[in-house]
């Protein structure tokens, strides 16, 4: 018999392999096992970013109701304190009430009779104000905050809250101005510098772009959305989901995938105007950071395990040459390699 034979006939060589094939199905089970817990981790991560960014929303959507419900009250109490006759003339109405303006954001004030005559605090005068009628035709005990529109003394985007009043037997409205810019600050203060929020009105048109790329006005969300994140059905599936959702004012939260990024997106309604807030943040800004850091450490362990079998495989083959020379000796004749 040859050495081979003999070692084979001892089973050093098929040991020496199935030891070989149960490290190698060990570090495929290791393996998959990584791969599900990675799998298991990233859900639990978009289900905790999920529950991040419908706090963030909300939280905007308070913060912005705040805003607008105390520049609704300052009109509110303008407009009640000219009913209760304190003031003589219109000259009286902005003398008293210039100089809080800036506390609640309003650039100017502007009284209007119902033809769209009238004059600013600051000295413009007004004529012929178009779409008059809209202010006229609101309830006179309520406060009205019209969608953003440009002004017609300068060249920024507005918002308008305006009631209705009679001032001695003559019907007028009060307009209070704030400069649309000071809501889209509003919007990304809770968002730290990071993605951006879009505010729409109930038929999807945006009133305020974050993101500062819609500059256009009455431009569908919707429409943007799905010409801008068209990579796959999933993406125009969810956007569509959402558009129906909102249509039925309801709120949700959804993710899609665009330019080898994912995208979170929780939608909000403000409760003012039927208005919405969306509000989309990238994986980059609150979630890849941790996946990878998981990754990482998975990749780790695999490589820890990896480094493990090896040396185990290595101490097992220098046990098996040891065995062989052992055998070898105890049992070969070193000159004819023949059975002792």
């Amino acid at each position: 018999m040859s050495r081979k034979q003999y070692s084979n006939k001892y089973g050093i060589i098929e040991k020496y392999k199935s030891n070989v094939v149960w490290f190698f199905i060990l570090f495929v089970v290791i393996f998959i096992m990584s791969f599900f817990y990675i799998g298991y981790v990233k859900e639990l991560v978009y289900h905790n970013v999920y529950t991040n960014i419908t706090e963030i929303s909300e939280q905007t959507a308070t913060q912005l109701n705040l805003s607008i419900n105390d520049q609704k009250y300052f009109v509110k109490i303008m407009v009640d304190s000219i009913k209760r006759n304190h003031f003589e003339t219109i000259d009286e109405i902005f003398e008293r009430y210039s100089g809080d303006l800036k506390n609640f954001h309003f650039t100017r004030l502007v009284v209007l009779d119902k033809n769209g005559n009238g004059v600013t605090n600051d000295g413009f005068e007004v004529k012929n104000y178009p779409n008059i009628e809209e202010f006229f035709n609101q309830d006179e005990d309520t406060v009205y905050l019209s969608e953003n529109r440009p002004s017609t003394v300068s060249d920024n985007q507005v918002n308008i809250y305006s009631r209705i009043f009679n001032f001695y037997g003559e019907e007028k409205v009060l307009l209070a101005t704030v400069n649309t810019e000071n809501y889209k600050d509003v919007l990304l203060r809770r968002l730290f510098g990071k993605g951006g929020t879009y505010l729409i009105n109930n038929e999807g048109s945006i009133l305020i772009d974050s993101f500062d790329v819609v500059k256009e006005n009455n431009i569908d969300l919707f429409e943007h959305m799905r010409n801008k994140y068209n990579e796959t059905e999933y993406n125009i599936q969810a956007i569509n989901n959402m558009e129906n959702n909102i249509n039925q004012n309801k709120t949700g939260t959804f993710h899609i995938t665009y330019d080898n990024s994912t995208y979170f997106i929780h939608y909000e309604k403000l409760g003012i105007n039927d208005w919405y807030i969306i509000t989309i943040l990238s994986e980059d800004t609150i979630a890849k950071e941790l996946i990878r850091i998981v990754t990482l450490s998975v990749i780790l362990c695999l490589a820890v395990n990896l480094i493990i079998m090896f040396i185990s495989l290595y101490i097992n083959i220098l046990n098996q040459n040891k065995n062989r020379k052992l055998f070898k000796v105890a049992f070969i004749d070193p000159i004819t390699s023949l059975w002792k």
